[in-house]
């Protein structure tokens, strides 16, 4: 892989993405309560970076920032429906760690830092262990081997980066590089069965976009097919669907000489074709179930939004934050039954059942569909629900 000018900016622009939106999103955080309509009801949305969900499907890790100076990142997890925050890991200032990585058996959390280390801790908390040099890291499904991008040493005057396979104890077991070319790689990840990485790619004089190679290094290909010729996917952070059919990624739209910077959650299947919008943001990861994807959010107009965590089914409905006291629905037929910290009930799409009779006080939006809501007489229950049944005062 070899840097130019225009690779390095580009590269550098999608990298810092995560960062700025995470940072403008900690610095803001008074203006959530104007900015987070129509989900004002909710508590504190979990604002963070590069999320990556469990896979038993229960949390969600992801990295964040102090909101006051100094900057400190760490690695943290939260519960899907935004309780239970945990601190995994932290270290001094200066050292930020970053794209967190559940191991397939749910056991163990690997991240990256600034200083080009790759480290796991245990996903109940622990200290920190150095596992090897790179970037970056992606399981293998099996969880004994990890992928890592491997940056050249200074003075490398080809700045030649290359994937290594490391084993679960951070022992090399083969390196390979990406096709030759002036072109950079970055943020693989493995299928689920193992055979293939997907990464996103830049290469002169026709720009950036996916690639898939054979965790062996053979093959190494675009993901489209007519890629030559034009550069509909010009993708970064690809990760790829539990059943291994499509590919959710970051459409990166760049206006004139990187005048301005648009990013959107698509998917695309694993033969190039057929690209659906989900969102804008940046940096997707599935559920354990496909149904699913959780995004770091960022607004067109650069609200405090932007370094929100949001999750949205795959087709873009459902679409909410990760956020306390409030129950969301998943856009198709639920039954909902909120929490005891819950003030309000999303329930989007679908013929939904909603049992809110439980003696709070709460807002229940049903969305479309044909619903039906038992609720308590002093429950705010909004038109969109097509049969309530109420608890009389007493």
């Amino acid at each position: 892989m070899l840097f130019t000018v225009e690779a390095m900016r580009w590269l550098g622009i999608v990298a810092t993405l995560a960062i700025t939106a995470l940072v403008a999103a900690m610095l803001t955080t008074s203006l959530h309560a104007q900015s987070r309509k129509p989900f004002a009801r909710c508590g504190e949305p979990v604002v963070g970076g590069a999320p990556n969900w469990s896979p038993d499907g229960k949390d969600i890790a992801y990295w964040g920032v102090t909101s006051k100076k100094p900057f400190v990142s760490s690695i943290w997890r939260v519960r899907s429906d935004g309780t239970h925050r945990q601190r995994m890991a932290q270290f001094s200032q200066g050292v930020s760690p970053y794209f967190p990585v559940w191991s397939p058996d749910g056991q163990t959390i690997a991240f990256g830092n600034a200083q080009h280390e790759v480290f796991t801790v245990p996903a109940a908390g622990g200290t920190p262990q150095f596992l090897t040099n790179g970037d970056q890291p992606g399981w293998f499904p099996d969880g004994k081997q990890l992928v890592v991008l491997r940056m050249p040493p200074p003075g490398n005057p080809y700045l030649r980066a290359s994937f290594v396979v490391v084993t679960a104890a951070g022992e090399d077991v083969r390196s390979f590089y990406t096709r030759a070319g002036e072109q950079w790689s970055a943020t693989p990840n493995v299928s689920p069965d193992g055979t293939s990485i997907v990464y996103g790619a830049w290469h002169d004089g026709r720009g950036g976009s996916l690639r898939i190679i054979g965790a062996d290094g053979s093959n190494d290909h675009w993901l489209d097919p007519n890629i030559e010729g034009s550069f509909p996917l010009y993708g970064e952070f690809p990760r790829w669907s539990p059943d291994g059919s499509t590919i959710a990624f970051t459409n990166v739209d760049v206006e004139g000489d990187f005048d301005a910077v648009h990013t959107y959650i698509q998917v695309v299947r694993k033969n190039g074709l057929s690209v659906d919008g989900v969102a804008t943001g940046i940096s997707p990861t599935w559920s354990p179930d496909g149904s699913r994807i959780a995004f770091v959010h960022r607004d067109g107009d650069g609200s405090a939004r932007s370094g929100q965590i949001w999750i949205a089914d795959r087709n873009g409905n459902a679409l909410h934050p990760i956020a306390p006291a409030c129950a969301f629905g998943t856009g198709h037929a639920d039954r909902i039954t909120p929490g005891v910290q819950a003030r309000a009930v999303y329930a989007f799409g679908g013929n939904d059942l909603i049992r809110a009779r439980d003696g709070r006080r709460e807002y229940i939006d049903c969305g479309r569909g044909r619903d039906r809501v038992v609720a308590d007489a002093r429950d705010v229950v909004t038109s969109t629900c097509e049969v309530v049944t109420r608890r009389r005062r007493t």
